[in-house]
């Protein structure tokens, strides 16, 4: 909704004006929702579900997995931050420059904006169908799927020329962005187990997160010397390329033989 909402705000009010509107509205929405949050159930007259079994036990006593420092010293650690920081550059890479790469085109700016749209409501779709798919063929294949998905959209980027193709495009790419999104936290439960599932997770998310700064800022200076994203987008699907490759690569890892080696002696 937003893509369309600010390509009509910027057509009429410039977008200066349409900044200071999406933040009003933006501000109010955020406040208004943060009235309803409630921090306990209590708050409103309930308990927590199984609260009286929970009693009295220490919840994470038998839960399984690594610590951060373990996880830092498998592959998969970093086999798997290698597979986030592809697929969140090339996001950033493509959905920041699609309006302008497509109104450079000849599509107007309009409907050149709802191409983002449609990679949104694909993002609905792909989130839930992928995360589906997951549950029923397992996270490496479906993470297989994602890469190669990419890897087809991006190649589809460097002939699309028309506004249908365009949605085609943002279909697929769409569908695989949310997917990924959809599956990375249960990989990282699946890959180091649930012990200390919270700061692998955060810290293995912040480092793909270079990989977002640095795709809009890729693509930008390749336009301006070029003046043209064709060398970005094939760029980006070799970088499509080598994360497929790494999907590849992820292996499971025996979580009870790996803690008993980094076990200290005398602390089994």
């Amino acid at each position: 909704v937003m893509p369309l909402l600010a390509s009509w705000s910027i057509s009429n009010y410039g977008w200066r004006t349409s900044y200071i509107i999406f933040a009003v509205v933006t501000f109010a929405i955020i406040v208004v929702a943060a009235l309803f949050l409630k921090r306990d159930p209590s708050q409103m007259g309930l308990s927590p579900y199984g609260e009286g079994e929970a009693k009295g036990k220490n919840l994470n006593s038998d839960v399984l997995g690594l610590s951060l420092g373990e996880a830092f010293r498998t592959r998969q650690f970093w086999i798997f931050c290698g597979i986030a920081t592809s697929i969140t550059l090339l996001s950033t890479l493509v959905i920041v420059h699609i309006v302008i790469h497509a109104s450079g085109l000849g599509i107007p700016a309009f409907k050149a904006a709802s191409i983002v749209s449609v990679n949104g409501v694909a993002g609905i779709l792909g989130a839930i169908l992928i995360g589906h798919l997951a549950d029923r063929i397992g996270n490496k294949p479906t993470l297989v799927i994602i890469t190669i998905s990419y890897i087809c959209s991006l190649l589809w980027l460097l002939v699309a020329g028309e506004l249908w193709m365009f949605y085609l495009f943002a279909v697929v790419f769409g569908a695989a962005f949310a997917g990924f999104f959809t599956v990375q936290s249960p990989v990282v439960a699946e890959l180091f187990g649930l012990r200390s599932h919270g700061i692998i997770f955060g810290v293995l998310y912040s480092i793909t997160m270079v990989g977002a700064a640095l795709g809009p800022i890729l693509a930008g200076y390749i336009f301006d010397i070029t003046d043209s994203y064709q060398l970005a987008f094939w760029i980006g699907s070799g970088i499509a390329v080598s994360g497929f490759i790494l999907a590849l690569l992820l292996k499971p890892i025996n979580l009870e033989r790996k803690i008993h080696r980094f076990t200290p002696i005398g602390k089994e």
